[in-house]
């Protein structure tokens, strides 16, 4: 199923946002969130980006570091979380500012 980019601003994608910027990293086309917690990424991760982008993430167990990694590689969300939503590109938190919209 193709993904699909939001219209509006909503309180769901401001949530995904806020998840990017604290948990997240970003590049190559790929977003990528970090939680210890399995039930975060199954109940409330996973389910948003559903409703929001109409994508399943994938979800990897690094066993080493006893975190879980919600993952997917999609161009068009990428590019409209950084482009549209000036999300910034690689370490999400050493790049962090409030956007202007």
């Amino acid at each position: 199923m193709p993904s699909k980019i939001p219209t509006t601003i909503t309180k769901k994608l401001c949530r995904i946002i806020g998840i990017i910027h604290g948990d997240g990293n970003m590049s190559l086309s790929r977003i990528h969130i970090t939680d210890k917690c399995l039930e975060y990424h199954k109940k409330i991760l996973h389910p948003l980006f559903k409703d929001v982008f109409g994508i399943k993430l994938n979800l990897f167990h690094d066993r080493n570091r006893n975190s879980y990694y919600s993952h997917i590689k999609d161009k068009k969300v990428y590019k409209y979380l950084t482009e549209n939503l000036e999300i910034p590109k690689g370490s999400v938190r050493k790049n962090l500012f409030i956007p202007k919209y």
